[in-house]
């Protein structure tokens, strides 16, 4: 706005009622005000029998009534009238509709996700408490969701971001078809969805809605020519019986997934026997780190033998890890929580420095041997890895 000219101005007498209007008054009030009381216009600022004058000194944001019913948002500054006894303060109105169309594009940006327009983490962590907050008034159960989406990484690495991203877009449209109108489907990051199916709602529905998301993916997706194959893991937590607030249904929902995911299961409901595996593995991603850095980890040769002459031809590098309290883990044990939590780039690497030492040793015993090991696809988008 340049300066007040957009603003409009009216008087107020002692009774409420308004003395005067100019032009653009009228314009934001939608005809004559004048004679009519100020509440009528100013209904969420003014209360029956409360005088004008408690307002002077003051400027509030508030909801301006125009004559056609509809409101539209406007600050308000209220002034002590100058001179004469019948008025009694003179009101600025400023039509901000703008500036709250501006504000309510913000807010919708930073609780959406930019890619795909659906709920981001911060707004399914807000519903969720809010889906507590009515069932504990209530009495009602209510479920999560977690998805993440299957083949999308070898999508995403073999034909780059752009298809990747087109991808993720095409998803949430054909999750969104199976869910009702008052559930929830949000994007948490990455290829991982996140579904709130609110009352009413038990065991047996969800998981025949977890069915159906499981099936809306079995369609490839046409992107650019291409037929895709996406499938989805689901993981189901229900409200209050696997967990009593925010924290613990997602963690749990997570484990319902992470094991629909491993066992290639489509969809999976919580359950005890996954807390106590949830519990092994948690352990173990705390103690992956520290056993990288200490050398807690073997890497043993497999010789790759011709068969004309059986001569060794190579070898390849396979993991142990020798945990303290669990023993000699297979890599089915604790690769996954690299991959997943990023310690397979550490873990690589010192298996490849491994490697090294050891052909260094075999060439001053003067064994000449090559040696493959094998290599996550995290490390094809990596400049430097070669």
């Amino acid at each position: 706005l340049c300066g007040r000219e957009l603003d409009g101005y009216l008087t107020v007498a002692r009774d409420g009622l308004i003395a005067t209007a100019d032009t653009r008054a009228m314009e934001l009030l939608g005809g004559q005000p004048v004679g009519r009381p100020l509440r009528r216009y100013l209904p969420r600022l003014i209360d029956h029998g409360v005088p004008i004058e408690t307002l002077v000194g003051q400027r509030l944001e508030t909801e301006l009534q125009h004559e056609s019913t509809r409101f539209r948002p406007v600050e308000v500054e209220v002034h002590k009238a100058p001179g004469g006894k019948a008025v009694a303060a003179r009101v600025r109105l400023t039509d901000i509709s703008a500036r709250a169309e501006r504000l309510a594009e913000l807010e919708r940006m930073a609780l959406h996700d930019a890619l795909t327009g659906l709920p981001n983490r911060a707004l399914f962590h807000d519903r969720v408490r809010q889906a507590i907050a009515s069932a504990e008034r209530h009495g009602e159960a209510f479920v999560v969701m977690l998805l993440d989406l299957d083949r999308f990484k070898q999508v995403n690495d073999t034909l780059g971001h752009q298809i990747g991203d087109r991808l993720l877009q095409a998803v949430g449209p054909r999750l969104g078809a199976v869910l009702r109108r008052s559930d929830t489907l949000a994007r948490l990051g990455g290829d991982e969805f996140a579904v709130i199916l609110l009352p009413p709602v038990d065991i047996d529905h969800a998981a025949a809605t977890a069915e159906r998301l499981v099936e809306s993916m079995r369609e490839p997706f046409q992107i650019d020519g291409m037929a895709l194959d996406l499938g989805v893991s689901v993981g189901t937590a229900l409200y209050p019986e696997h967990g009593p607030h925010l924290e613990a249904l997602v963690h749990n929902a997570d484990v319902a997934m992470y094991k629909a995911k491993r066992e290639r299961l489509g969809f999976s409901i919580f359950n005890a026997e996954q807390a106590q595996g949830s519990a092994r593995r948690l352990t173990l991603q705390r103690d992956l780190r520290p056993a990288i850095e200490q050398g807690e980890m073997e890497v043993l040769v497999q010789p790759k033998v011709a068969v004309a002459g059986w001569t060794v031809s190579g070898a390849e590098a396979l993991i142990r890890w020798h945990h303290p309290i669990e023993g000699l883990l297979a890599p089915d044990d604790f690769l996954p929580i690299a991959e997943h939590t990023g310690l397979i780039m550490p873990l690589t690497l010192r298996v490849l420095n491994d490697c090294l030492k050891a052909q260094l040793r075999w060439r001053d015993a003067g064994i000449e041997l090559p040696v493959s090991m094998n290599v996550s696809a995290k490390w094809l988008r990596d400049r430097e890895f070669p």
